[in-house]
């Protein structure tokens, strides 16, 4: 599945890679396509809070980091805690 998802990434197909690596429970690939590929913290947010992850908060931390969303991140670090 990470292949075809890779595949989809190539072709820039960001939304079927995302549905791929989230069916097959890929979550931090999943979260990285939404963050760096799609673009939507909001959406990265939500996901994160569905699935519960370490991995997935320390992604969406530092993406918020990096656009200067600094109490959102420090929430998010401290969930992937």
């Amino acid at each position: 599945a990470p292949d075809i998802a890779n595949i989809a990434i190539s072709s820039a197909l960001y939304e079927e890679a995302f549905a791929i690596f989230r069916k097959f429970d890929v979550n931090a690939s999943a979260i990285q396509v939404l963050i760096e590929h799609i673009g939507n913290l909001d959406r990265a947010y939500e996901f994160a809070e569905r699935c519960n992850e370490p991995a997935v908060w320390s992604q969406l931390a530092r993406a918020q980091l990096q656009k200067d969303l600094v109490k959102e991140a420090v929430d998010s670090y401290i969930r992937a805690d």
